[in-house]
């Protein structure tokens, strides 16, 4: 779990996006919105035989976000911020991270709480589960 500056969160920055997905070393989605909304558009767009063995920047990394990369099959993931039960899962799934800056749990927008799709993230019994709860929901 390397604490890394990577080029892909640098193109984050740079063109103020709030998620990248890379893969062969060229960018193939560019991802802009709230929450977790842009990768689970991501996903639903490009699709997961596409998204297998890609990268994902994304701006922040928490849990729920987590369970969606597992899900959608990446093998690495860049995050400016990733809590550590988000690190802690990825690290069992051996999935690489890289990371900006560590804190302890993803909070709500009052930071008074914790984080909606964390929280409902914490509830699922797998990856798939989740997706498909978020897809119930109609998250978009």
């Amino acid at each position: 779990m390397p604490r890394s500056y990577t080029w892909l969160m640098k193109v984050l920055e740079d063109e103020e996006l709030e998620l990248v997905i890379a893969k062969d070393n060229n960018i193939i989605y560019r991802g802009r919105g709230e929450g977790i909304r842009p990768l689970i558009d991501a996903i639903d767009t490009i699709g997961l035989n596409d998204l297998r063995g890609a990268i994902l920047a994304d701006r922040v990394v928490g849990l729920a976000a987590s369970y969606l990369v597992t899900y959608a099959g990446f093998s690495e993931v860049h995050g400016l911020i990733v809590s550590r039960s988000a690190a802690s899962f990825l690290e069992s799934r051996g999935i690489t991270l890289y990371w900006m800056e560590m804190v302890d749990a993803i909070l709500d927008r009052s930071r008074s709480s914790l984080c909606p799709f964390e929280k409902l993230a914490l509830k699922a019994r797998s990856p798939r589960e989740f997706y498909l709860t978020l897809r119930k929901q109609s998250i978009r």
